[in-house]
């Protein structure tokens, strides 16, 4: 979390969001991403598309950030288009 502060912090332009990336059906460590966006006013754009029904503390993923996105492509978890899910 550290080097994305200081990302944000060095950035001549401002930063607009943080995109964690659930990968391997293994949620990111959400906490501290939503703690460091709510701070910065940065919106959570979820990337869901390896993470199908993973969850963290017992909530979806996908289901906390500002929007998220699942996808369906062959390689993924499961094969259809695509969806983009905003709360």
């Amino acid at each position: 979390m550290k080097h994305v502060e200081r990302v944000i912090a060095s950035r001549k332009q401002k930063v607009k969001a943080v995109v964690p990336v659930h990968l391997y059906g293994h949620p990111v460590d959400l906490d501290p991403i939503l703690d460091l966006a709510k701070r910065h006013g940065l919106l959570v754009l979820e990337d869901c598309c390896q993470a199908h029904g993973a969850k963290y503390k017992g909530k979806r993923v996908g289901s906390m950030g500002t929007a998220s996105a699942f996808s369906f492509y062959p390689s993924k978890n499961l094969t259809v288009f695509g969806m983009v899910a905003c709360w």
